[in-house]
């Protein structure tokens, strides 16, 4: 049996976006990030070049703390994985969408909830979160996964398992984020990938 120490790519969750929605959506959770890191005090991020198996990232969370989630369309790097996730995930819900609209669902399986229903539920939530559902579904695009979300939202296991444990944290990161978008519309605009009107 083989070990991997240190980097293992596994590990990565944002590394190859092209394989899967759960690599592509974390690229889109820096925004989030960027609003929940304001309550993390530099000490506990410092923490993290000392054991984080990716120095790059506790580096990272330095530069959003203190640029601020205001600022953070300024940062080339940060935009340049928002837009690559937003491709991605653009590219995998294309996928979703055919699939949905081939088998006639209600789910993946069709008439049999399973876990990848589960797994595409965990998708759509971190979307909700990061205030960019309305980027991907909804208002006329890609009306199969749209329908789905819903029937997705509409379980008992969505309100119970997700819905009935907040985080203080994400709910802090989930408001700050729609209070910044809706105050600076350009950077709304630079979040979302929209092209200002």
């Amino acid at each position: 049996m083989k070990v991997h120490i240190g980097k293992h790519p596994g590990k990565d969750p944002i590394r190859s976006p092209e394989r899967s929605i759960g690599n592509a959506v974390p690229r889109l959770t820096l925004q989030i990030f960027a609003a929940m890191i304001e309550k993390i005090p530099y000490r506990n991020i410092l923490e993290g070049l000392l054991f984080h198996f990716d120095k790059r990232r506790p580096v990272l969370f330095l530069t959003l703390k203190a640029r601020g989630l205001e600022r953070m369309h300024t940062l080339k790097p940060v935009m340049q994985m928002l837009a690559v996730g937003r491709k991605h995930v653009n590219a995998h819900l294309d996928t979703l969408e055919a699939k949905l609209a081939e088998g006639g669902g209600p789910w993946i399986l069709g008439e049999t909830f399973s876990l990848a229903d589960v797994s595409w539920m965990v998708i759509f939530e971190r979307l909700r979160q990061v205030d960019n559902e309305h980027v991907f579904v909804g208002g006329g695009l890609r009306p199969a996964c749209t329908a789905y979300w819903e029937r997705l939202k509409g379980r008992p296991s969505y309100a119970e398992a997700i819905l009935g444990y907040p985080h203080p944290l994400i709910n802090h990161g989930i408001q700050r984020l729609k209070e910044v978008k809706a105050a600076d519309p350009a950077l709304r605009h630079a979040l979302e990938g929209i092209s200002a009107r």
